[in-house]
């Protein structure tokens, strides 16, 4: 209070640039003193009820929440990081996260929600603020830009029903490229170039297959819709002002370009019976070829011409299906406001070529053709000998590329161990029970028919496409024992399963050029994924630095609040105060109570940060952002953590874990 007091307070932040407190930072950014001009804001003090900050996104995920931390009183406790802020997490309109008690109102808070969401918009980017409440009103105190938003989100919600559970290197290198291509293609067919390569659709993690949201959102963004709609895609919670699929005006200029589109979907079924009969040909030329009769390079190059056929129908893989679900979907909806139960309907009725799809059918028939061999034919049978039963060569000619999982062509299929039937034929799968369909009024209307021939059409479509990308994409199995046998023979392997642990430059390598440190590499890798078999993967992943969590243990596992981004797995070091600073050696995981700014320069040292209080302005927050390091704040029972323990911290997550000594 008064002119003398203010000036002295100015003149003691102006002489805080030469606190050597603030050489860790100016030495991370490279900046050298000299160069630093400092200057200072005076405001006026509010007596404030209730104060904090917000934000108008997740600065940890990039998600579209607003966040608030709110304490009694003045700031400056949250700031120190001596306080742990009461949080408030606003997503779509609804509360995901709010204090059970606050002497901040609930009308309040909202208040604080909607402008922050309302400037953050007139601002044009994301932005966080500190704000004070005075009981009255509130009061603005400074405002910035956040950084750094772009945060990478990856989801297997859709990804696990493509490629489920651990991918080997070999699958993931084949497969990846032409089916991200094939769906990259359509997509530009409808808006033009996106500048993506079939790579940054999908990434692994623990070997299991991860969507790239943010390539998703970039693709919203083109076809002129709301990016935000990556979060409904990954089941993320809120409330009912969720974004919508509906296009945006700047849909218009794609409208060629999607015309254009729509008249070749129209159309397809056209496209369909020209290419499947095509690519079956193709196959059966492949196939023609004596695998071993083949040179090194001519064996390279039979799988480029694999990749190039299974690159041709697995377009159609995508559009069948997809076109049989838009019909269907349309003719149900149309049909459900006459009353009639369209589910009910089977779209496959009078379609008896869709018998040369499904082997289930011809499976009903070998099984019953089994009970009637004699009973030590059948004791053979059982013991594995499937080929014994009647018409077995014509179904394994047939269905024998079938296997566990038709994307992972690691799996052995029906024609290498035909053993696997057993089970099958002994369980006699008996014939459907026949249900009562829905009858179909006789006055449909032309548009009603047409719906429901084109929706049995691409039943029988989706089935025929299925089976030849099935086929087709099988065959590169056959090419890569080949492949692996030579290998083995040469002495690069020792067995010919590891090649499904080499990526396929990685293989072609050892064929062309006799790489013979492939066997530690796949010994490496063997090693790598039986000890990430059994780990317990998230739906969502933030950041490209996943480390995976070791399996939940109540006893050696806390949770708070994370406020600066980045996994890392490393020794603890708890420490109570700044005199223990020489304890800390660079990278260690500084486990404190909670941090000012004389804690800095150990700080600086940290390879990621726990502290019992806090909250996301915190000192400790904010030095660790600064440096890039993950950090967890408000942690109930930090300091209980052994010192010296491998612990895990998820600043994505506020997830802590730590191992049990031995």
């Amino acid at each position: 209070a008064g002119l003398d007091a203010v000036q002295a307070a100015v003149r003691e932040v102006l002489d805080s640039i030469d606190d050597p407190r603030l050489a860790p930072y100016l030495a991370h950014a490279g900046v050298e003193p000299g160069s630093v001009s400092m200057h200072v804001i005076v405001q006026e003090m509010v007596p404030a009820v209730a104060a904090g900050v917000a934000f108008s996104r997740n600065p940890l995920t990039g998600l579209a929440d607003v966040l608030i931390e709110a304490v009694p009183g003045t700031g400056d406790l949250l700031l120190s990081g001596r306080e742990t802020p009461e949080r408030w997490v606003r997503h779509w309109g609804e509360w995901t996260e709010q204090p059970e008690a606050s002497p901040l109102p609930e009308s309040v808070a909202v208040e604080l929600a909607e402008h922050v969401a309302t400037m953050a918009k007139a601002w044009g980017a994301p932005i966080d603020v500190e704000w004070a409440w005075d009981g009255t009103a509130i009061s603005w105190l400074q405002l910035r830009p956040m950084t750094a938003t772009d945060v990478p989100v990856y989801s297997n919600r859709l990804a696990r029903e493509f490629l489920p559970g651990m991918i080997p290197p070999l699958v993931w290198s084949i497969n990846i490229p032409i089916v991200n291509r094939a769906w990259l293609d359509l997509f530009e067919s409808a808006v033009g170039d996106l500048d993506l390569e079939p790579e940054d659709l999908s990434r692994q993690f623990a070997y299991r297959a991860y969507f790239n949201m943010g390539a998703v959102g970039d693709i919203f963004e083109a076809m002129s819709m709301p990016r935000d709609l990556l979060e409904v895609l990954i089941g993320i919670e809120g409330g009912d002002d969720r974004p919508t699929f509906r296009p945006r005006i700047g849909v218009v200029r794609h409208l060629p370009r999607m015309s254009r589109l729509g008249w070749r979907m129209a159309r397809y079924h056209h496209l369909l019976d020209r290419l499947v009969p095509e690519v079956e040909a193709e196959v059966a030329r492949l196939d023609a070829r004596e695998l071993t009769s083949l040179s090194d390079k001519g064996l390279a190059s039979h799988l480029l011409d694999l990749e190039k056929v299974v690159g041709k129908i697995a377009p159609a893989n995508i559009v069948a299906p997809l076109l049989f679900n838009a019909y269907s979907a349309i003719l149900r909806r149309r049909l459900a406001r006459r009353g009639i139960d369209a589910e009910a309907i089977d779209l496959g009725a009078g379609q008896p070529e869709l018998e040369a799809y499904d082997p289930t059918p011809r499976l009903r028939v070998l099984a019953s053709r089994m009970t009637e061999l004699d009973e030590a034919t059948q004791a053979r049978v059982r013991a594995g000998d499937v080929e014994l039963i009647p018409g077995m060569d014509g179904f394994l000619d047939r269905f024998g590329h079938i296997s566990d999982s038709g994307n992972d062509f690691s799996h052995v299929p029906w024609r290498e161990d035909p053993s696997v039937l057993v089970p099958l034929l002994e369980a006699s799968v008996p014939d459907p029970a026949t249900t009562e369909e829905a009858s179909l009024p006789d006055d449909l209307s032309r548009m009603d028919r047409s719906l429901l021939g084109r929706a049995s059409r691409y039943r029988l479509e989706r089935e025929r496409v299925s089976y030849a990308y099935a086929r087709s994409y099988g065959r590169f199995r056959a090419a890569v024992l080949e492949i692996a046998r030579r290998l083995v023979h040469r002495e690069t392997l020792d067995e010919p399963e590891q090649a499904f642990l080499l990526s396929r430059a990685e293989m072609e390598a050892g064929l062309l050029e006799g790489r013979l440190a492939l066997r530690e590499l796949a010994l490496s890798r063997a090693t790598e994924m039986d000890r990430l078999a059994d780990v317990d993967m998230p739906e969502v992943i933030f950041g490209d630095d996943f480390e995976p969590a070791p399996p939940a243990d109540p006893e050696h596992q806390l949770r708070g609040t994370p406020s600066s981004r980045g996994v890392v797995r490393t020794t603890a070091r708890v420490v109570s105060g700044i005199d223990e600073a020489e304890r800390v050696i660079a990278g260690d995981v500084v486990v404190i109570p909670y941090s000012d700014i004389g804690w800095t320069p150990m700080l600086a040292r940290a390879g990621g940060i726990v502290a019992e209080s806090g909250g996301l302005l915190s000192h400790s927050s904010i030095v660790a952002r600064e440096f890039g390091v993950p950090c967890v704040v408000s942690v109930p029972g930090a300091m209980r953590i052994p010192d010296g323990a491998t612990v895990r911290v998820d600043g994505y997550t506020g997830e802590i874990q730590w191992e049990a000594a031995a």
